[in-house]
């Protein structure tokens, strides 16, 4: 290859000897690793090679796909929090409706969805975490953890004060 379309090639960030690069429709696969869709290992396989050298291919990847797949992402995060608030503007409406006809059982089931419409929303934005929390530090592998390691500086008394400290912090 001569070194103009060496350049050509990689100024349009694309590796010549790249398994990904070279496979045909890699940009499609390119932007389903970006936002997701597919692993690093799944890109491998279908492009027959190692899940080190997708790791790689991130790199050629052009700044041009990388922006589309992360504007997708963008765009379906802002579809589905306009299809909760779209949901839970019929909600409301079917309250106000039930409650202006004395319904009191039907607003109070519409009441129950609205609010279930807002833990969605405030869950997609990251605002409630429902996922299990660890607290390291009362967990009896960390103590017993934490305990062999004091004591095995017990020889190294200056050692044993910074860890101790560090373990503190």
């Amino acid at each position: 290859m001569t070194d103009e379309a060496l350049r050509s090639v990689k100024f349009n960030a694309y590796e010549p000897r790249c398994k990904a690069c070279n496979f045909p429709g890699h940009e499609e696969h390119d932007k389903a690793l970006l936002t997701g869709k597919i692993s690093d290992s799944d890109y491998a396989k279908i492009v027959g090679c190692a899940s080190p050298s997708i790791a790689r291919h991130r790199g050629h990847i052009s700044e041009e796909i990388a922006q589309s797949a992360k504007a997708q992402a963008i765009l379906t995060a802002d579809q589905l929090f306009k299809s909760i608030q779209d949901e839970a503007a019929i909600v409301r409406e079917l309250r106000d409706e039930a409650r202006d006809e004395g319904n009191i059982e039907l607003a109070l089931k519409a009441v129950d969805r609205a609010l279930k419409c807002i833990e969605i929303y405030a869950k997609v934005r990251g605002l409630i975490r429902d996922g299990p929390q660890v607290n390291i530090l009362i967990n009896p592998q960390w103590i017993e953890l934490r305990t062999l390691i004091v004591k095995a500086l017990d020889p190294f008394p200056e050692a044993k004060v910074a860890v101790v400290g560090a373990l503190e912090e």
